[in-house]
């Protein structure tokens, strides 16, 4: 597994969580147990969905702020998953390069969501990655 399967999987997971509304971390072991994650890539895995629950409602908040006249209730779940995970890897996974974050982002849009929805991603990605790099000035 790569870091893209990674990815994909923290996606699905974070869908699931999203769908249930249950976000206990005792999910992502009963999750890993189904998937095929392999231990050298577990820890990232982990790594996104830990900081994804313990952040959730900043993560939340930053998306509404950026999704401009846009009500979360309006964006797919799916869409809302893929921003989710690009915004907890842009804030709070400090190994993954920004640009990395938003690009893999795009590219799960590109691959399971609709023709639209990777440029509705990229652009609220692009606005919080702005957002970030004001607030370090």
């Amino acid at each position: 597994m790569s870091r893209r399967q990674s990815r994909k999987s923290a996606m699905q997971l974070i869908y699931e969580m999203n769908m249930n509304g249950d976000y206990d971390k005792n999910r992502i072991e009963e999750f890993c147990k189904y998937q095929n994650i392999n231990k050298n890539d577990i820890v990232f895995f982990k790594e996104i969905v830990l900081n994804f629950i313990e952040h959730i409602d900043d993560i939340v908040n930053i998306i509404e702020n950026n999704t401009k006249q846009w009500n979360l209730d309006r964006i797919n779940k799916l869409d809302l998953s893929i921003l989710q995970l690009g915004v907890c890897e842009i804030l709070y996974v400090k190994s993954t390069p920004d640009s990395v974050a938003i690009n893999e982002a795009v590219e799960l849009a590109k691959e399971y969501s609709t023709e639209k929805s990777y440029s509705f991603i990229n652009g609220i990605l692009g606005s919080v990655l702005k957002r970030k790099e004001n607030a370090s000035l």
